[in-house]
Protein backbone atom coordinates (compact mmCIF):
# COMPACT_ATOMS: atom_id res chain seq x y z
CA UNK A 1 0.00 0.00 0.00
CA UNK A 2 1.81 3.04 -1.09
CA UNK A 3 2.19 6.42 1.28
CA UNK A 4 -1.59 8.25 -0.06
CA UNK A 5 -3.74 5.37 -0.05
CA UNK A 6 -2.33 4.63 4.19
CA UNK A 7 -3.16 8.20 5.44
CA UNK A 8 -6.20 7.77 3.63
CA UNK A 9 -7.19 4.39 5.20
CA UNK A 10 -5.84 5.47 8.48
CA UNK A 11 -7.81 8.52 8.48
CA UNK A 12 -11.14 7.15 7.79
CA UNK A 13 -10.15 3.85 10.27
CA UNK A 14 -9.22 6.74 13.36
CA UNK A 15 -10.84 9.67 13.13
CA UNK A 16 -14.88 9.77 13.39
CA UNK A 17 -16.55 10.99 10.74
CA UNK A 18 -17.84 14.29 11.82
CA UNK A 19 -14.83 15.18 14.10
CA UNK A 20 -15.04 18.82 14.86
CA UNK A 21 -11.44 19.91 13.85
CA UNK A 22 -10.33 21.17 17.01
CA UNK A 23 -10.61 17.84 18.87
CA UNK A 24 -8.28 16.14 16.90
CA UNK A 25 -6.04 15.76 19.92
CA UNK A 26 -2.69 14.06 20.73
CA UNK A 27 -4.47 11.01 21.34
CA UNK A 28 -5.69 10.49 17.24
CA UNK A 29 -2.03 11.97 16.63
CA UNK A 30 -0.47 9.19 18.51
CA UNK A 31 -2.60 6.47 17.23
CA UNK A 32 -2.35 8.17 13.39
CA UNK A 33 1.16 8.01 13.76
CA UNK A 34 1.78 4.99 15.46
CA UNK A 35 -0.38 3.38 12.18
CA UNK A 36 2.52 5.03 9.54
CA UNK A 37 5.53 4.01 12.14
CA UNK A 38 4.60 0.24 11.66
CA UNK A 39 5.72 1.05 7.72
CA UNK A 40 7.94 4.20 7.99
CA UNK A 41 10.89 5.44 10.03
CA UNK A 42 10.51 8.96 11.59
CA UNK A 43 12.54 10.61 9.14
CA UNK A 44 10.25 9.67 6.36
CA UNK A 45 6.83 10.01 8.42
CA UNK A 46 8.68 13.59 8.89
CA UNK A 47 9.16 13.89 5.02
CA UNK A 48 5.47 12.91 4.30
CA UNK A 49 4.02 16.20 6.08
CA UNK A 50 3.15 17.48 2.61
CA UNK A 51 0.76 14.74 1.93
CA UNK A 52 -0.52 14.40 5.79
CA UNK A 53 -1.63 17.52 5.51
CA UNK A 54 -3.20 17.37 2.10
CA UNK A 55 -5.15 14.02 3.08
CA UNK A 56 -6.42 15.85 6.52
CA UNK A 57 -7.38 18.87 4.63
CA UNK A 58 -9.52 16.96 2.48
CA UNK A 59 -10.53 14.41 5.34
CA UNK A 60 -11.98 18.08 6.92
CA UNK A 61 -13.38 19.57 3.29
CA UNK A 62 -16.24 16.70 3.64
CA UNK A 63 -17.54 18.31 6.80
CA UNK A 64 -17.01 22.21 5.40
CA UNK A 65 -14.53 23.05 7.89
CA UNK A 66 -10.84 24.68 7.02
CA UNK A 67 -7.67 23.70 9.07
CA UNK A 68 -4.30 24.88 9.43
CA UNK A 69 -1.52 21.61 10.10
CA UNK A 70 1.12 22.11 12.29
CA UNK A 71 4.34 19.65 13.32
CA UNK A 72 6.55 18.90 16.08
CA UNK A 73 8.85 16.25 15.10
CA UNK A 74 6.14 13.47 14.34
CA UNK A 75 3.52 14.61 16.60
CA UNK A 76 0.52 16.44 14.48
CA UNK A 77 -1.40 19.51 15.95
CA UNK A 78 -4.71 21.01 13.70
CA UNK A 79 -6.44 24.44 14.27
CA UNK A 80 -9.17 25.17 12.88
CA UNK A 81 -9.83 27.78 10.90
CA UNK A 82 -13.25 29.70 12.68
CA UNK A 83 -15.70 29.90 10.29
CA UNK A 84 -17.13 33.38 10.74
CA UNK A 85 -14.67 36.44 12.27
CA UNK A 86 -14.29 37.54 15.26
CA UNK A 87 -16.17 34.75 17.07
CA UNK A 88 -15.09 32.04 19.73
CA UNK A 89 -14.29 28.22 19.54
CA UNK A 90 -17.59 27.60 21.36
CA UNK A 91 -19.64 29.61 18.87
CA UNK A 92 -17.52 27.90 16.04
CA UNK A 93 -18.34 24.56 17.42
CA UNK A 94 -22.27 25.50 17.73
CA UNK A 95 -22.16 26.49 14.31
CA UNK A 96 -19.99 23.02 13.16
CA UNK A 97 -22.88 21.05 14.70
CA UNK A 98 -25.59 23.05 12.99
CA UNK A 99 -23.47 21.87 9.40
CA UNK A 100 -23.32 18.15 10.86
CA UNK A 101 -26.90 19.07 11.67
CA UNK A 102 -27.94 19.83 7.95
CA UNK A 103 -25.80 17.27 6.51
CA UNK A 104 -28.14 15.00 8.03
CA UNK A 105 -30.92 16.71 6.81
CA UNK A 106 -29.96 15.73 3.74
CA UNK A 107 -28.43 12.52 3.91
CA UNK A 108 -31.96 11.26 5.52
CA UNK A 109 -34.35 13.30 3.14
CA UNK A 110 -36.19 15.08 5.46
CA UNK A 111 -37.29 17.82 3.17
CA UNK A 112 -40.14 18.09 0.60
CA UNK A 113 -39.61 18.50 -3.23
CA UNK A 114 -42.86 21.24 -3.87
CA UNK A 115 -41.52 21.86 -7.37
CA UNK A 116 -38.55 20.96 -9.62
CA UNK A 117 -36.93 24.02 -8.02
CA UNK A 118 -38.01 24.47 -4.79
CA UNK A 119 -37.41 22.44 -1.28
CA UNK A 120 -39.12 23.18 1.63
CA UNK A 121 -37.94 22.04 5.13
CA UNK A 122 -41.12 21.11 7.59
CA UNK A 123 -41.66 23.22 10.77
CA UNK A 124 -39.83 20.20 13.35
CA UNK A 125 -36.83 20.58 11.20
CA UNK A 126 -36.50 24.06 11.23
CA UNK A 127 -37.55 24.24 15.07
CA UNK A 128 -34.31 21.67 15.49
CA UNK A 129 -31.91 24.21 13.43
CA UNK A 130 -33.13 27.10 15.33
CA UNK A 131 -32.97 25.24 19.14
CA UNK A 132 -29.41 24.31 18.21
CA UNK A 133 -28.09 27.53 17.81
CA UNK A 134 -30.19 29.32 20.81
CA UNK A 135 -27.63 31.22 22.51
CA UNK A 136 -27.19 33.01 19.03
CA UNK A 137 -28.93 36.36 18.66
CA UNK A 138 -32.19 35.47 17.26
CA UNK A 139 -31.89 38.21 13.73
CA UNK A 140 -28.46 36.22 13.32
CA UNK A 141 -29.75 33.03 13.43
CA UNK A 142 -31.43 33.16 10.12
CA UNK A 143 -28.07 34.59 8.19
CA UNK A 144 -26.23 31.40 9.96
CA UNK A 145 -28.53 29.01 8.82
CA UNK A 146 -28.61 30.35 5.21
CA UNK A 147 -25.22 30.51 4.93
CA UNK A 148 -24.57 26.67 6.14
CA UNK A 149 -27.81 25.25 3.72
CA UNK A 150 -26.21 26.54 0.72
CA UNK A 151 -22.84 24.43 0.44
CA UNK A 152 -25.61 21.09 1.25
CA UNK A 153 -28.00 22.32 -0.89
CA UNK A 154 -25.26 23.03 -3.83
CA UNK A 155 -26.77 26.86 -3.77
CA UNK A 156 -25.47 29.79 -5.94
CA UNK A 157 -25.72 33.34 -5.09
CA UNK A 158 -28.92 33.64 -7.63
CA UNK A 159 -30.71 30.87 -5.39
CA UNK A 160 -32.60 31.74 -2.34
CA UNK A 161 -33.70 30.47 0.65
CA UNK A 162 -36.72 32.04 2.81
CA UNK A 163 -37.95 31.95 6.62
CA UNK A 164 -41.78 31.52 5.44
CA UNK A 165 -44.76 30.87 8.38
CA UNK A 166 -42.49 28.51 10.46
CA UNK A 167 -40.61 26.64 7.23
CA UNK A 168 -37.63 26.61 5.28
CA UNK A 169 -37.97 27.02 1.65
CA UNK A 170 -34.88 26.33 -0.69
CA UNK A 171 -35.56 28.10 -4.28
CA UNK A 172 -33.57 27.82 -6.98
CA UNK A 173 -33.05 29.95 -9.95
CA UNK A 174 -34.60 29.32 -12.56
CA UNK A 175 -32.88 30.34 -16.46
CA UNK A 176 -35.20 31.46 -18.65
CA UNK A 177 -32.03 31.58 -21.40
CA UNK A 178 -33.42 28.76 -23.11
CA UNK A 179 -37.03 29.65 -23.56
CA UNK A 180 -37.84 32.02 -26.94
CA UNK A 181 -38.55 35.80 -25.70
CA UNK A 182 -41.83 36.07 -26.68
CA UNK A 183 -42.90 33.47 -24.46
CA UNK A 184 -40.49 34.34 -21.50
CA UNK A 185 -43.08 36.13 -19.52
CA UNK A 186 -45.52 33.73 -17.62
CA UNK A 187 -43.03 30.70 -17.93
CA UNK A 188 -44.89 30.79 -21.62
CA UNK A 189 -48.52 30.53 -20.49
CA UNK A 190 -50.91 32.78 -22.18
CA UNK A 191 -52.77 35.60 -20.01
CA UNK A 192 -55.91 34.25 -20.93
CA UNK A 193 -55.34 30.88 -19.11
CA UNK A 194 -53.90 32.80 -16.32
CA UNK A 195 -56.50 34.80 -16.43
CA UNK A 196 -58.89 32.40 -15.78
CA UNK A 197 -56.72 30.60 -13.25
CA UNK A 198 -56.58 33.94 -11.63
CA UNK A 199 -60.32 34.38 -10.94
CA UNK A 200 -60.98 30.69 -10.16
CA UNK A 201 -58.91 31.39 -7.21
CA UNK A 202 -58.88 34.75 -6.08
CA UNK A 203 -62.38 36.04 -7.07
CA UNK A 204 -61.63 38.32 -4.47
CA UNK A 205 -58.44 39.30 -5.52
CA UNK A 206 -55.16 38.13 -3.84
CA UNK A 207 -54.26 40.45 -2.07
CA UNK A 208 -55.61 39.16 1.48
CA UNK A 209 -53.20 36.12 0.58
CA UNK A 210 -50.24 37.73 -0.16
CA UNK A 211 -50.36 39.88 3.19
CA UNK A 212 -50.13 36.74 5.08
CA UNK A 213 -46.97 36.26 3.95
CA UNK A 214 -45.43 39.33 3.66
CA UNK A 215 -44.55 40.10 7.02
CA UNK A 216 -41.75 37.52 7.18
CA UNK A 217 -40.48 38.29 4.18
CA UNK A 218 -39.30 41.72 5.42
CA UNK A 219 -38.56 40.52 8.09
CA UNK A 220 -35.96 37.88 7.18
CA UNK A 221 -34.69 37.87 3.56
CA UNK A 222 -35.37 41.61 3.20
CA UNK A 223 -34.97 42.79 6.75
CA UNK A 224 -33.89 46.35 6.56
CA UNK A 225 -32.15 45.72 10.34
CA UNK A 226 -29.74 44.11 8.04
CA UNK A 227 -29.78 44.36 4.43
CA UNK A 228 -27.95 47.15 2.44
CA UNK A 229 -29.25 49.00 -0.67
CA UNK A 230 -27.58 47.68 -3.52
CA UNK A 231 -28.59 43.70 -2.15
CA UNK A 232 -32.31 44.90 -1.64
CA UNK A 233 -32.66 46.04 -5.25
CA UNK A 234 -30.77 42.89 -6.63
CA UNK A 235 -32.91 40.76 -4.58
CA UNK A 236 -36.43 42.60 -4.36
CA UNK A 237 -38.49 40.99 -7.12
CA UNK A 238 -37.24 37.41 -7.12
CA UNK A 239 -37.75 36.90 -3.05
CA UNK A 240 -40.85 38.48 -3.97
CA UNK A 241 -41.99 36.05 -6.53
CA UNK A 242 -40.23 33.14 -4.96
CA UNK A 243 -43.60 34.24 -1.88
CA UNK A 244 -46.02 34.31 -3.88
CA UNK A 245 -44.81 30.72 -5.93
CA UNK A 246 -44.48 29.44 -2.19
CA UNK A 247 -48.43 31.03 -1.25
CA UNK A 248 -49.54 29.46 -4.51
CA UNK A 249 -47.77 25.52 -3.92
CA UNK A 250 -48.47 25.27 -0.25
CA UNK A 251 -52.51 27.35 -0.06
CA UNK A 252 -53.81 26.45 -3.36
CA UNK A 253 -55.02 23.50 -5.48
CA UNK A 254 -52.80 24.58 -8.68
CA UNK A 255 -51.26 22.49 -11.09
CA UNK A 256 -47.69 22.43 -10.73
CA UNK A 257 -46.77 22.98 -14.21
CA UNK A 258 -48.52 26.46 -13.96
CA UNK A 259 -47.22 27.87 -10.46
CA UNK A 260 -43.98 29.90 -11.78
CA UNK A 261 -45.45 31.21 -14.27
CA UNK A 262 -48.61 31.86 -12.13
CA UNK A 263 -46.37 33.81 -9.76
CA UNK A 264 -44.99 36.14 -12.13
CA UNK A 265 -48.77 36.80 -13.46
CA UNK A 266 -49.93 37.95 -9.52
CA UNK A 267 -46.25 39.71 -8.85
CA UNK A 268 -46.92 41.92 -11.64
CA UNK A 269 -50.59 42.78 -10.77
CA UNK A 270 -49.18 43.68 -6.70
CA UNK A 271 -45.77 44.50 -7.91
CA UNK A 272 -46.31 48.29 -6.69
CA UNK A 273 -48.82 47.33 -3.93
CA UNK A 274 -45.60 44.64 -2.36
CA UNK A 275 -43.42 48.00 -2.79
CA UNK A 276 -45.48 50.37 -0.94
CA UNK A 277 -45.97 47.85 2.18
CA UNK A 278 -42.21 47.21 1.53
CA UNK A 279 -41.35 51.04 1.81
CA UNK A 280 -44.05 51.73 4.91
CA UNK A 281 -41.97 48.98 6.92
CA UNK A 282 -38.78 50.96 6.21
CA UNK A 283 -40.47 54.10 7.48
CA UNK A 284 -41.60 52.12 10.02
CA UNK A 285 -38.57 50.88 11.06
CA UNK A 286 -36.59 54.80 10.67
CA UNK A 287 -39.36 55.63 13.22
CA UNK A 288 -37.71 53.22 15.43
CA UNK A 289 -34.63 54.80 15.18
CA UNK A 290 -33.53 51.56 13.64
CA UNK A 291 -29.57 52.13 12.64
CA UNK A 292 -29.32 50.05 9.58
CA UNK A 293 -32.65 51.57 8.29
CA UNK A 294 -31.32 55.36 9.04
CA UNK A 295 -28.56 53.98 7.10
CA UNK A 296 -30.64 52.55 4.30
CA UNK A 297 -32.68 56.00 3.75
CA UNK A 298 -29.28 58.20 3.71
CA UNK A 299 -27.95 56.14 0.86
CA UNK A 300 -30.56 57.92 -1.24
CA UNK A 301 -29.21 61.06 -1.84
CA UNK A 302 -27.16 62.98 -4.43
CA UNK A 303 -23.75 62.06 -3.21
CA UNK A 304 -21.04 60.47 -5.71
CA UNK A 305 -19.55 57.87 -4.52
CA UNK A 306 -16.87 55.07 -5.88
CA UNK A 307 -18.27 51.91 -6.19
CA UNK A 308 -15.85 48.82 -5.67
CA UNK A 309 -15.49 48.26 -9.70
CA UNK A 310 -14.00 51.77 -9.75
CA UNK A 311 -16.82 53.39 -11.37
CA UNK A 312 -18.33 56.77 -10.21
CA UNK A 313 -21.91 56.89 -9.30
CA UNK A 314 -24.84 58.87 -8.46
CA UNK A 315 -27.30 57.92 -5.81
CA UNK A 316 -30.66 58.46 -6.31
CA UNK A 317 -32.74 61.22 -4.25
CA UNK A 318 -35.64 60.52 -3.27
CA UNK A 319 -38.02 63.18 -5.26
CA UNK A 320 -42.03 62.86 -4.13
CA UNK A 321 -44.52 63.95 -7.21
CA UNK A 322 -44.34 67.83 -6.24
CA UNK A 323 -40.59 67.39 -7.02
CA UNK A 324 -39.77 68.13 -3.27
CA UNK A 325 -36.68 66.18 -2.56
CA UNK A 326 -36.34 64.31 0.81
CA UNK A 327 -33.09 63.80 2.63
CA UNK A 328 -33.02 61.55 6.30
CA UNK A 329 -33.39 64.92 8.57
CA UNK A 330 -36.59 65.87 6.50
CA UNK A 331 -38.14 62.51 6.47
CA UNK A 332 -37.39 61.49 10.24
CA UNK A 333 -38.96 65.45 11.21
CA UNK A 334 -42.25 64.22 8.89
CA UNK A 335 -42.38 61.47 11.00
CA UNK A 336 -42.19 62.19 14.20
CA UNK A 337 -45.42 64.58 12.84
CA UNK A 338 -46.59 61.14 11.83
CA UNK A 339 -45.78 59.16 14.87
CA UNK A 340 -48.02 61.94 16.92
CA UNK A 341 -50.82 62.40 14.45
CA UNK A 342 -50.92 58.48 14.61
CA UNK A 343 -50.88 58.85 18.66
CA UNK A 344 -53.79 61.17 18.61
CA UNK A 345 -55.49 58.86 16.21
CA UNK A 346 -54.95 55.93 18.64
CA UNK A 347 -55.85 58.52 21.39
CA UNK A 348 -59.13 59.27 20.24
CA UNK A 349 -60.19 55.65 19.07
CA UNK A 350 -59.30 54.46 22.64
CA UNK A 351 -61.79 57.63 23.92
CA UNK A 352 -64.14 55.81 21.35
CA UNK A 353 -63.87 52.48 22.30
CA UNK A 354 -64.48 53.64 25.98
CA UNK A 355 -66.98 55.13 25.28
CA UNK A 356 -68.61 52.25 23.07
CA UNK A 357 -67.42 49.59 26.12
CA UNK A 358 -69.19 51.96 28.84
CA UNK A 359 -72.48 52.24 26.55
CA UNK A 360 -72.64 48.60 25.89
CA UNK A 361 -72.43 47.86 29.51
CA UNK A 362 -75.30 50.69 29.98
CA UNK A 363 -77.20 49.01 27.66
CA UNK A 364 -76.71 45.47 29.06
CA UNK A 365 -77.97 46.90 32.74
CA UNK A 366 -81.03 48.79 30.95
CA UNK A 367 -81.66 45.27 29.28
CA UNK A 368 -81.69 43.60 32.74
CA UNK A 369 -83.58 46.60 34.71
CA UNK A 370 -86.10 46.19 31.69
CA UNK A 371 -86.39 42.77 32.45
CA UNK A 372 -86.75 43.53 36.27
CA UNK A 373 -89.34 45.87 35.96
CA UNK A 374 -91.98 43.93 33.12
CA UNK A 375 -91.54 41.22 36.06
CA UNK A 376 -92.47 43.46 38.68
CA UNK A 377 -95.33 44.32 35.90
CA UNK A 378 -96.37 41.01 35.48
CA UNK A 379 -95.98 40.19 39.16
CA UNK A 380 -98.49 43.22 39.67
CA UNK A 381 -101.03 42.27 37.09
CA UNK A 382 -101.26 38.87 38.98
CA UNK A 383 -102.28 40.77 42.13
CA UNK A 384 -104.62 42.83 40.60
CA UNK A 385 -106.45 39.71 38.61
CA UNK A 386 -106.40 38.44 42.81
CA UNK A 387 -107.82 41.10 44.14
CA UNK A 388 -110.06 41.82 41.74
CA UNK A 389 -111.19 37.88 41.84
CA UNK A 390 -111.56 38.19 45.67
CA UNK A 391 -113.30 41.55 45.74
CA UNK A 392 -115.87 40.02 43.83
CA UNK A 393 -116.03 37.20 45.47
CA UNK A 394 -116.56 39.34 48.70
CA UNK A 395 -119.07 41.83 47.33
CA UNK A 396 -120.92 38.92 46.41
CA UNK A 397 -120.76 37.21 49.92
CA UNK A 398 -121.82 40.82 51.60
CA UNK A 399 -124.82 41.16 49.05
CA UNK A 400 -126.42 37.67 50.16
CA UNK A 401 -129.71 37.69 51.85
CA UNK A 402 -128.69 34.70 53.83
CA UNK A 403 -126.70 35.03 56.99
CA UNK A 404 -125.13 31.98 58.26
CA UNK A 405 -122.13 31.24 60.14
CA UNK A 406 -120.43 29.62 57.23
CA UNK A 407 -121.00 32.81 55.20
CA UNK A 408 -120.03 34.92 57.68
CA UNK A 409 -116.35 32.95 57.88
CA UNK A 410 -116.01 33.04 54.06
CA UNK A 411 -116.49 37.04 54.31
CA UNK A 412 -113.54 37.31 57.13
CA UNK A 413 -111.39 34.72 55.06
CA UNK A 414 -111.71 36.67 51.85
CA UNK A 415 -111.26 39.97 53.89
CA UNK A 416 -108.22 38.60 55.38
CA UNK A 417 -106.90 37.65 52.06
CA UNK A 418 -107.94 40.93 50.07
CA UNK A 419 -105.86 42.53 52.89
CA UNK A 420 -103.01 40.15 52.12
CA UNK A 421 -102.80 41.06 48.25
CA UNK A 422 -103.36 44.51 49.16
CA UNK A 423 -100.22 44.69 50.80
CA UNK A 424 -98.67 43.08 48.13
CA UNK A 425 -99.77 44.80 45.59
CA UNK A 426 -98.39 48.35 47.34
CA UNK A 427 -94.70 46.47 48.00
CA UNK A 428 -95.16 45.71 44.01
CA UNK A 429 -95.93 49.72 43.69
CA UNK A 430 -93.39 51.18 45.13
CA UNK A 431 -90.76 48.46 44.03
CA UNK A 432 -92.00 49.41 40.17
CA UNK A 433 -91.83 52.79 40.70
CA UNK A 434 -88.22 52.96 41.65
CA UNK A 435 -87.59 50.25 38.74
CA UNK A 436 -89.63 52.41 36.94
CA UNK A 437 -87.41 55.59 37.64
CA UNK A 438 -84.03 53.63 37.67
CA UNK A 439 -85.16 52.22 34.39
CA UNK A 440 -86.13 55.88 32.74
CA UNK A 441 -82.81 57.41 33.82
CA UNK A 442 -80.62 54.42 32.70
CA UNK A 443 -82.13 55.30 28.86
CA UNK A 444 -81.49 58.97 29.37
CA UNK A 445 -77.63 57.39 29.99
CA UNK A 446 -77.69 55.33 27.03
CA UNK A 447 -79.11 58.07 24.94
CA UNK A 448 -76.64 60.71 26.52
CA UNK A 449 -73.55 58.15 25.85
CA UNK A 450 -74.87 57.58 21.77
CA UNK A 451 -74.56 61.17 21.98
CA UNK A 452 -71.16 61.11 23.13
CA UNK A 453 -70.14 58.70 20.94
CA UNK A 454 -71.28 60.75 18.01
CA UNK A 455 -69.23 63.59 19.11
CA UNK A 456 -66.19 61.16 19.84
CA UNK A 457 -66.53 60.04 16.69
CA UNK A 458 -66.82 63.66 15.19
CA UNK A 459 -63.70 65.08 16.92
CA UNK A 460 -61.62 61.64 15.26
CA UNK A 461 -62.95 62.70 12.23
CA UNK A 462 -61.63 66.70 13.09
CA UNK A 463 -58.31 64.90 14.27
CA UNK A 464 -58.26 63.14 10.67
CA UNK A 465 -59.12 66.35 8.68
CA UNK A 466 -56.22 68.10 11.17
CA UNK A 467 -54.02 65.37 10.30
CA UNK A 468 -54.60 65.26 6.63
CA UNK A 469 -51.54 67.18 5.38
CA UNK A 470 -49.19 65.07 7.55
CA UNK A 471 -50.88 62.19 5.93
CA UNK A 472 -50.26 63.52 2.51
CA UNK A 473 -47.14 64.41 3.27
CA UNK A 474 -46.42 60.58 4.63
CA UNK A 475 -47.56 59.16 0.88
CA UNK A 476 -45.71 61.03 -0.49
CA UNK A 477 -42.63 60.13 0.86
CA UNK A 478 -43.92 56.25 0.87
CA UNK A 479 -44.33 56.53 -3.29
CA UNK A 480 -41.17 58.58 -3.64
CA UNK A 481 -39.27 55.61 -2.10
CA UNK A 482 -40.67 53.01 -4.13
CA UNK A 483 -39.24 54.81 -7.04
CA UNK A 484 -35.99 54.65 -5.66
CA UNK A 485 -35.94 51.37 -4.40
CA UNK A 486 -35.34 49.38 -7.15
CA UNK A 487 -33.82 52.20 -9.24
CA UNK A 488 -30.11 51.62 -10.41
CA UNK A 489 -27.26 54.52 -9.45
CA UNK A 490 -26.41 56.65 -12.37
CA UNK A 491 -22.95 55.65 -13.55
CA UNK A 492 -21.25 59.06 -14.77
CA UNK A 493 -17.74 57.79 -16.09
CA UNK A 494 -16.47 54.63 -17.34
CA UNK A 495 -14.60 53.42 -14.36
CA UNK A 496 -10.93 53.21 -13.54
Amino acid sequence: MNIDSLIRKSLLDILPEDLYASDFNESYSSVFVDVLKKHYSNEEIISFQGKITSHLEKFFEKTNQEIRVSYNGIDIKVTKVFSYKNQNGVFDKLIFELNIRIKDIVRKNKMKQLLPHLIMLSEDVRKSLFDLIKPVNNNDKFDYIRNELFPHFSLESRDIVLFLRNRIYIRKFQDVKNILPQNRRYDGFNVEKLDKLYKEHFPNGAWDAILEYLPDMLSDQLNFSRIDNETFRKHFSKTAQATIEIMLVEDYKIDKTYINGFSGYILRQYFNDILVYTAKNLLSQVESRYKHAEQFIKYYSNDITLEINGHRVKHNPIIDANSQQWNFSSILSMLIQYQQAKVRVKDQKDVIESTKNFLEQTKTSLRSKKSAKEEEEKKLREVNKTIHKYSVQLDKLKRSKKSTTSINSDIIRLTNLLGQEETKREALQISLSALTIKYENMVTDVLNREKILEKDKEHLKKINLKNQAIYDKYDLVVNALVKVLLAKNMRIDKGV
